[in-house]
């Protein structure tokens, strides 16, 4: 099992509430990074969103410069960016970083229009696997020129690279839901990410995904994005969400939920099935089953899923996922510094880990010696 954390740059303690963000800037990024760096996580998803807010290479190389073992999971939106120039910064990256770059391919609809892009669904995959056939020839380092004539892309004289530290490429990462995503991952992916649903549901779509792999020869890795509410009793895990919603109101709520419920992202139709876009009157009313709450979604765009209770009470149920064909999991909660210490202290020893390259002493050892990084650091 391979764990990740999450890097944004929106963060406080409830983002969803204006008055309760905080001052996000390279101080608090790294701090966040050492934090991360510095336990058993393999790794951060360095979020991006297509519409608007911070670049996530230049959030990453800020980080990968004070950081020695964590993993950069960079999204990508294949339809923002020409898989030439792509691929001069993956390997770029990868080189300068020493091997620690991972590629996640977001075909998503958020934000592309302001963005200029207006693909149909289908299109932005059918884009995507274009993309990642001459994407992949590229950082591949085989013979030149490369010449490419598609539907969406029309390649002239493209140059192979020297290969990146990673061989043939940095791992690729698709996401999505949809019979088209799933069918993209099956082809190029290294990895299929998708956001957390209920522990059946969840293990026949992981299922059904390998079959589409085996189609294609393939053996690919999955991939988890679920949040996580760790507490040292299940009362004070549960008054944590009590205090979620407290600073939430139904007005804001209902913009968000109007906005997801238009989009094409089939994840998030899921995700939006999982409650009724109210704000409950108890939090333990959207438990569906025992530590699985759906009320994220209410808050913020992606999963609504969360497991909330003692570490034990967590680690149980991600373990379950693991056995269910899960992978790698990109846990996330906010505030991301603090959560991530939390995390790496209490529910990291847990569960059965896969060796961090370069991880000598204990993670919950090494997490302690950060807090003190996290006093004052971006408080508001």
């Amino acid at each position: 099992m391979e764990v990740y954390w999450y890097v944004f740059y929106v963060d406080g303690q409830y983002p969803w509430n204006a008055g309760k963000t905080r001052h996000v800037d390279r101080r608090y990024l790294k701090a966040l990074g050492s934090a991360i760096d510095a336990s058993g996580f393999h790794g951060a998803l360095v979020a991006t969103g297509a519409g608007g807010g911070w670049d996530p290479w230049a959030i990453s190389s800020t980080l990968a410069a004070h950081t020695e073992r964590m993993r950069f999971l960079i999204a990508v939106h294949p339809s923002l960016l020409s898989p030439t120039l792509l691929a001069k910064q993956a390997v770029t990256f990868d080189h300068l970083s020493g091997g620690r770059l991972d590629i996640n391919i977001v075909n998503g609809h958020a934000g592309l229009g302001a963005a200029g892009v207006h693909l149909a669904h289908d299109d932005r995959y059918a884009h995507g696997d274009e993309y990642l056939e001459v994407y992949r020839r590229i950082v591949g380092g085989g013979p030149g020129p490369i010449d490419f004539k598609g539907k969406h892309l029309d390649i002239r004289g493209g140059q192979p690279l020297d290969a990146a530290i990673q061989s043939p490429h940095p791992p690729i990462w698709v996401g999505g839901s949809s019979d088209v995503a799933m069918d993209l991952a099956a082809k190029h992916g290294d990895v299929y990410a998708s956001w957390a649903e209920p522990l059946e549901k969840h293990a026949a779509h992981i299922a059904a995904f390998r079959e589409r792999a085996a189609g294609y020869g393939r053996e690919v890795e999955t991939a988890m994005t679920i949040h996580v509410v760790v507490r040292d009793t299940e009362e004070q895990a549960w008054a944590e969400i009590d205090s979620m919603l407290k600073h939430a109101d139904q007005g804001s709520v209902d913009a968000l939920q109007r906005g997801l419920r238009a989009g094409q992202s089939v994840g998030q139709q899921r995700a939006l099935s999982l409650h009724s876009g109210q704000l409950p009157r108890h939090a333990r009313d959207l438990e569906i089953s025992p530590n699985v709450w759906t009320g994220y979604g209410l808050l913020r765009i992606g999963s609504s899923i969360t497991l909330v209770g003692t570490p034990r009470q967590v680690a149980d149920r991600l373990i379950e996922y693991h056995k269910a064909g899960v992978d790698k999991f990109i846990l996330s909660h906010h505030p991301l510094p603090e959560e991530a210490m939390r995390v790496a202290d209490d529910l990291l020893p847990l569960l059965p880990l896969s060796p961090v390259p370069g991880q000598r002493e204990p993670a919950q050892r090494k997490a302690r010696t950060f807090n003190n990084q996290l006093n004052g650091v971006g408080a508001k």
